[in-house]
């Protein structure tokens, strides 16, 4: 089994789910579970608080199957569907 850097399972689409952020139109591909639920309400307070994500829907990303940039062996924490950009 790979895992991201963070441990978790990674490159195993059967547990990626996609979601609207919340107050957004925006979609995201995430961890299902309680990952998803942090990150979704970090993005929701993050599009309120800081900066409108609405304007920049292609900078929006979660799951991806990627190493880390730079390292060629470690899975990022993307590939597990636990981080957000």
């Amino acid at each position: 089994m790979a895992t991201s850097q963070n441990g978790y399972e990674a490159n195993n689409r059967s547990l990626i789910g996609t979601f609207t952020v919340p107050g957004t139109s925006l979609k995201i591909a995430l961890r299902k579970g309680d990952v998803s639920v942090v990150l979704l309400e970090y993005l929701r307070r993050y599009h309120i608080e800081v900066e409108s994500l609405v304007h920049s829907p292609q900078d929006l990303w979660g799951y991806a199957e990627r190493t880390i940039r730079g390292n060629s062996s470690t899975l990022s924490n993307h590939a597990s569907g636990t981080a957000v950009d």
